[in-house]
């Protein structure tokens, strides 16, 4: 028992304890990183969370405000100094509102440029300008057009507001609806909120995890609102994805968010090394996504540190191993060697080459008579293959003098081409294999060409067989085709006697008069002919006796 190499091997890897080591030293590592990533994630949660509470809190101030002075002008009445005066405390005194505006329908103002002052803080102090003439037009504007289409509340994609705060911005837009005195509803005009990017970009920043992680913004549509780029402001989220294989990740992102799920998915870093983490949300106000993207190498350094020290002790202790490991394996697995050798001798067709003495009782002197048999058993198999090809080879030519010979029963030989001053004719036959049942014949009699086109059902041998008869029959009975009904009875009745194996073929038969160029034929099963009139192929069931 002592000499299996089973026993060796056992000994073998106890003294390669090192793999238990290193396996330890793996799970170590994969248990330390599962509970950071874990306490990472809860603690990623709640800065996204208290994020999302801050600009919650913002918006909801800035969409409080806006439906609070649609209401007010729903139920009552202002002059336009009025409806400045409104709105100019509106702004003045909501310092999340950058700037507002009241549009009106221009259809109900005393000008046609419309009615639609703005007020908005310029570095701290509250400014005015009338947009009326600034954008004219001002009803075609998005913030307008957005909420009269919806009929409802909408904030609008991020734009710049030139003509108005000559800033980045996004926009709260309430369309403000009245009743006249019919009670027919009716478009007043639409009062706005107005968000400066720049302040949601400070919202943003209080969103870090890390030395490179940064806080991101979108919009619906994908609009960048926020990012650590300042160039990616506004531009489509896949535009500033660096590498194109971390498109659809992020487009599941952006997908699964909009529809209201959080998130978090693991992409490649566009300007660090390694692997980042991302996480995404969702504003209930604006239903924008918002999350963070923080690198995972950064949060997990004093853990890679550590393994890096641990790892460092265990290269050493397995490099004192395998330096005995190497003394004992050169003397286990020289037969071993040397049977590799002889294999590869063998795998070239070298059939007699000489394999390592077997001697013992242990796995390898197994493997070796193993070996020894498989040599012989290849012999045997190649000898037998050498005989069976050389079987085919008689086969095959066989074949081919069958193919010859049934060829031979074809007019000029399967491959026929007739031209006349009356008729032109041509016919090919392929087998689909060396022998098959295709035929075709042809012969002109008394001002009469006779042809016959058929196949015979199956392929192969059996088929060429069938096919040598009936063509052998059709050559007796010529005289009978004058009438290609009455021949294809009498061909039908000489194929069926001592037909056992239910043979059968289909065949078109016809005689062509060539003084009156009349085609009479008969089909047993087979396609029907075509006619060619004026370029056109045409079936010959199709045409009446008056029309040939």
């Amino acid at each position: 028992m002592t000499t299996s190499i089973t026993v060796r091997l056992i000994l073998l890897l106890t003294l390669c304890s090192a793999i238990v080591i290193g396996a330890g030293m793996f799970v170590d590592y994969r248990i330390s990183r599962e509970e950071i990533m874990e306490s990472l994630e809860a603690q990623l949660k709640d800065r996204v969370d208290s994020a999302l509470v801050d600009l919650e809190n913002m918006l909801d101030g800035v969409e409080g405000s806006t439906l609070f002075l649609g209401t007010i002008l729903q139920q009552r009445e202002y002059s336009p100094a009025g409806l400045e005066q409104l709105l100019k405390d509106i702004v003045e005194n909501n310092d999340d509102i950058f700037g507002s505006t009241i549009a009106l329908n221009p259809e109900l103002s005393e000008t046609s440029a419309g009615f639609a002052p703005y007020y908005y803080h310029r570095e701290g102090i509250l400014t005015h300008v009338d947009l009326a003439r600034e954008q004219r037009n001002y009803w075609q504007q998005n913030w307008y057009q957005n909420a009269v289409l919806a009929e409802k509340p909408v904030w609008t994609e991020p734009y710049f507001d030139r003509g108005g705060g000559e800033i980045l911005m996004t926009t709260f837009s309430v369309p403000i609806y009245r009743v006249d005195e019919s009670g027919r509803r009716f478009l007043y005009g639409v009062v706005t909120g107005d968000v400066a990017l720049d302040e949601l970009h400070n919202y943003m920043q209080r969103i870090r995890l890390g030395e490179s992680g940064f806080g991101i913004l979108l919009s619906r549509a994908g609009i960048v609102i926020s990012a650590r780029e300042p160039q990616s402001i506004l531009k489509d989220y896949r535009e500033r994805v660096i590498d194109p294989d971390d498109i659809p990740i992020w487009e599941e992102l952006f997908q699964s968010v909009l529809n209201g799920s959080a998130i978090t998915r693991t992409l490649e870093c566009e300007q660090m090394d390694g692997e980042c983490s991302i996480r995404m949300a969702t504003l209930a106000s604006t239903g924008w996504p918002v999350g963070v993207i923080y690198s995972q190498s950064e949060v997990l350094e004093p853990l890679q540190r550590y393994q890096i020290r641990t790892a460092l002790v265990g290269l050493i202790t397995l490099l004192f191993m395998s330096l005995s490991i190497y003394a004992i394996t050169r003397r286990l697995t020289g037969p071993l060697s040397a049977l590799a050798n002889a294999s590869k001798d063998l795998a070239n067709g070298k059939l007699n080459t000489a394999l390592p003495r077997a001697s013992g009782n242990d796995e390898v002197a197994s493997l070796i008579r193993a070996f020894g048999n498989m040599q012989r058993d290849l012999k045997v198999y190649i000898a037998d293959l050498e005989e069976a090809t050389a079987s085919r080879s008689r086969l095959e030519g066989e074949l081919a003098t069958a193919r010859e010979i049934q060829m031979s029963m074809l007019p000029q030989g399967g491959e026929a081409q007739e031209n006349t001053h009356t008729f032109s004719l041509w016919a090919k036959v392929r087998p689909a294999k060396s022998v098959g049942g295709d035929l075709y014949t042809y012969f002109e009699r008394n001002g009469e060409l006779f042809i016959a086109v058929g196949d015979v059902s199956d392929k192969g041998v059996p088929a060429a067989l069938f096919m040598a008869k009936a063509i052998s029959l059709m050559q007796q009975l010529q005289e009978d085709f004058s009438e290609p009904d009455a021949g294809m009875t009498r061909l039908n009745d000489l194929l069926e006697q001592g037909n056992e194996n239910c043979m059968f073929l289909t065949l078109n038969l016809a005689v062509l008069d060539l003084r009156s160029r009349v085609l009479s034929f008969a089909s047993g099963g087979h396609s029907p002919p075509l006619l060619l009139r004026n370029g056109q192929p045409c079936s010959c069931l199709l045409y009446t006796s008056d029309a040939a």
